[in-house]
Parts: structure tokens; sequence; C-alpha cells
């Protein structure tokens, strides 16, 4: 019975910010920033940031299908002052087939 539990337990691997911010096409700054704010799915591990592919999956398709309205805090922590860039702007635009 314990064998067949472990083995139906899949582990998934956790990304970096650098990973992450990879996926999302954001830099690693911005991922830690709105990991900070609480704006992206994420988990503290000592000093690091660490986030699963699967939920920032879920998290962007929330954004792109406006099933739930970003925060104003998402839109301003993920823009860059002084700059006409914003992650969530990004982010949306890609499309989810």
């Amino acid at each position: 019975m314990t064998a067949m539990v472990r083995s139906s337990l899949q582990f998934e691997p956790l990304l970096s910010d650098t990973q992450a911010g990879d996926l999302l096409g954001l830099h690693p700054k911005t991922v830690q920033r709105l990991a900070r704010a609480g704006d992206i799915p994420a988990l503290r591990i000592g000093r690091y940031w660490r986030f699963r592919a699967s939920e920032l999956n879920e998290w962007l398709e929330t954004l792109a299908t406006g099933r739930k309205k970003p925060s104003a805090a998402v839109i301003e922590s993920a823009s860059r002052p002084g700059k006409s860039f914003s992650a969530v702007a990004s982010c949306v635009s890609v499309s989810v087939r």
C-alpha cells in the first residue's frame, strides 16, 4: 500500500526566479518584486523565491481570460518607473488555447 501511495505522488520541480522570469518573459528582479508583493504564486524558501510552473501557468490564464481582474498593485508593481513597460500587459497578450 505504501509503495502505491508513493508512486502516485509526483513532485513538481521548483523554478528559480531566473527560470520563472524566462518562462514569463520578465526580468528576475520583476519576478522577485511581484512575489514579495504577493501578486504571483511563489514560495519563499530561506532567502530564495521558488515557483511552480503549473501555478504560474494558472496565474497567466487567469490574467489572459479575464476570469479575475488583476489588482492595481499587480499592474503598479510590474511597471518600471519612467518606462512604458508593463509586465502584466505583456503577460495578458499571450494567447491561451
